[in-house]
């Protein structure tokens, strides 16, 4: 399971981009806020949420067939706080990942870029005034690799994270069972799964913006069956229940042929002016 923080999103492109926002309103308050939306996480896994868990793997694919997806690129258009964006995400298994982000601003095309791969993380912001390739953090762009192509519980066991069954709830109408997961810092995300498909709905979680604690969700609400997997293919992007966006996938391919360079550093050559 990967908890929002993300900066790349199938959920986790629409959680990125949510968290993204959530940065740029304000830097996250630590210490007793952040306390706050921690949980002391159960000593194991409750037998219900193990019996649901694995019931989710098996209908959007099954573990064969979620383990012979070692690519992916997906391209989405998403519309957030009446800005539109095109996103386009390229993974390779296990550590390659790379985000690009375009805007039109004005007639312009505008375009920051994020990737890692495996080795060195970089990011290219096209807005700035003389745009170059720059290094960063391995731990902050390994965000971009760090998500599953399909669901974000298709390696729940191996995540090191708990879960706990709560019963059942209801959600856009329907009856879903709610998991709740905690990561072993104590994060709390929260899981419905449709009571007739077991899909993956909606994920839930809280977060922290301009001091104050928030509600996070994101509903999926539409899906595609390609290659024997289920893909979620559009999502609505709501904070403290009001509607704060929409996300639709309008490419997915399973598998294509990815050159490695495509995750390279790009090289840059700095131009200086003399003055006569």
């Amino acid at each position: 399971m990967k908890t929002p923080l993300y900066l790349t999103l199938v959920f986790s492109a629409c959680l990125s981009l949510v968290a993204a926002v959530s940065a740029q309103e304000a830097p996250q308050a630590e210490g007793g806020l952040a306390a706050q939306i921690r949980e002391t996480p159960p000593a194991r896994t409750d037998a219900g949420s193990r019996k649901i868990l694995e019931t989710h793997v098996q209908v959007i694919g099954g573990k064969e067939q979620l383990a012979a997806i070692h690519a992916m690129e997906t391209t989405y258009e998403l519309k957030l706080r009446g800005q539109e964006m095109t996103i386009t995400q390229t993974q390779v298994i296990p550590d390659k990942a790379h985000v690009e982000i375009a805007t039109v601003v004005v007639g312009k095309t505008y375009t920051v870029t994020g990737a890692t791969d495996g080795t060195t993380a970089w990011i290219l912001d096209g807005t700035a005034k003389h745009p170059a390739p720059l290094e960063v953090d391995q731990a902050e762009v390994k965000k971009l690799s760090d998500y599953d192509f399909v669901s974000p519980l298709v390696d729940w066991e191996d995540s090191g994270h708990t879960y706990e069954y709560l019963g059942e709830a209801k959600s856009s109408g329907r009856k879903h069972y709610l998991v709740k997961a905690y990561s072993p810092e104590g994060d709390v995300t929260y899981y419905y799964f449709d009571a007739k498909t077991l899909m993956l709905t909606r994920i839930g979680w809280k977060s922290i913006v301009k001091s104050t604690i928030v509600d996070n969700d994101i509903y999926a609400t539409d899906f595609e069956k390609i290659q024997g997997v289920w893909f979620p293919t559009r999502f609505e992007i709501m904070l403290e229940d009001q509607p704060l966006g929409s996300a639709a996938a309008t490419s997915i391919r399973v598998n294509p042929d990815i050159s490695l360079s495509l995750f390279r550093k790009p090289e840059h050559k700095e131009t200086w002016l003399r003055q006569q």
